[in-house]
C-alpha cells in the first residue's frame, strides 16, 4: 500500500495515482489538451501540455492505457482519496465544489 499522504507531491504522484489519467479523461481531452509527463535528461519527471485544440478528437486513450489508468485511480481512491473526500465533506458538507458561495451567502440576491 502506498503512503499517499506523505509521498512527494510531484508529476510522479499524479501519474502513479491515476489523477493525471482522470484530469485528462474528464476535462482536458475534450478541450483538445493533454497533460503528459516527460522525463528530463536528469531523470526528473515534469508535466507538459500538448496542444491539440485544432483536433480535439485525437485525444483518446487506447483500451490498454484506459484500463491501466482506471485501475491506478481506483486503487488510489480506495487507499487514500475516499477518506480525503470524506474529511472534506464532514468539514464543508460537500466534497466537490460545483458552485461559488461568497462568504457563505448561498441565497443572497445582492
Amino acid at each position: 500500500m502506498t503512503d499517499w499522504m506523505n509521498k512527494e507531491l510531484d508529476a510522479a504522484y499524479l501519474l502513479e495515482s491515476g489523477i493525471l489519467f482522470e484530469i485528462n479523461r474528464s476535462i482536458l481531452h475534450q478541450l483538445g489538451i493533454a497533460m503528459v509527463v516527460k522525463k528530463e535528461e536528469n531523470g526528473k519527471l515534469i508535466l507538459c501540455l500538448k496542444d491539440n485544440r485544432d483536433k480535439p478528437e485525437i485525444n483518446i486513450f487506447t483500451k490498454d492505457v484506459y484500463e491501466k489508468g482506471h485501475i491506478k485511480l481506483r486503487k488510489f481512491m480506495y487507499e487514500f482519496g475516499h477518506q480525503q473526500m470524506r474529511k472534506r465533506s464532514d468539514a464543508l458538507g460537500w466534497s466537490s465544489q460545483s458552485w461559488y458561495v461568497p462568504d457563505n451567502k448561498r441565497y443572497n440576491n445582492e
